[in-house]
Parts: C-alpha cells; sequence; structure tokens
C-alpha cells in the first residue's frame, strides 16, 4: 500500500480548503486536530511527519486572512507520543491568530 506524505497530502489538503472555503462562505471553521494522519498511526495509514502536521497552519492563516472565526478540537491519533507534536501544532495556529499589540 502507497502511504500519503507530506508533500502529497498538504498539497490537496490545501486546494481542498481553499475550494470549500471559496465555495460555502463559512461563518466558522471548525478544525479537527487530530494526529491519525501521522506516520506509524495504527488507524490512519498515512505518512505524513510532524512537519506535516503543521497543516493546521494553514488554517489558521486562511482564517486569519478572510477574518473566519476558528474553534480547534482535538480527536484521533492513538500514540502517547504524538500529545506534545499536537500540543505545538494548536500553539503554532493561536500565535498566528493572536494579534500582537
Amino acid at each position: 500500500m502507497s502511504l500519503t506524505a507530506d508533500k502529497e497530502y498538504l498539497s490537496i489538503f490545501k486546494k481542498y480548503l481553499n475550494e470549500s472555503v471559496d465555495e460555502v462562505s463559512p461563518e466558522l471553521i471548525i478544525y479537527n486536530a487530530g494526529s491519525d494522519i501521522l506516520h506509524g498511526d495504527s488507524v490512519g495509514y498515512l505518512d505524513v511527519s510532524f512537519d506535516g502536521l503543521r497543516q493546521g497552519d494553514v488554517v489558521a492563516q486562511m482564517c486569519k486572512n478572510k477574518n473566519i472565526p476558528l474553534a480547534v478540537v482535538l480527536s484521533g491519533g492513538y500514540k502517547q507520543e504524538y500529545f506534545f507534536e499536537v500540543s505545538n501544532s494548536i500553539a503554532n495556529m493561536a500565535k498566528i491568530l493572536t494579534p500582537i499589540h
């Protein structure tokens, strides 16, 4: 089985994210920040690295640019060692969305 790695995954993710937002014009985006996309996860069957996990930054930046509120929820990812990386990804999203005074 061929696994989808960072470059392909992020390309597809960005394409459909932008198309969906342009078509629907949402008033709110709910982002599911799971880690089951990561290499080695027993459920996700993808090959995304910890760097690739930061695709959430793409969502946060798009929401900021288009002034769309963003809610982030956790789910998926069944390895304890993924917790730190998911936490970092969410922290990066918060930095993007938090205005600097």
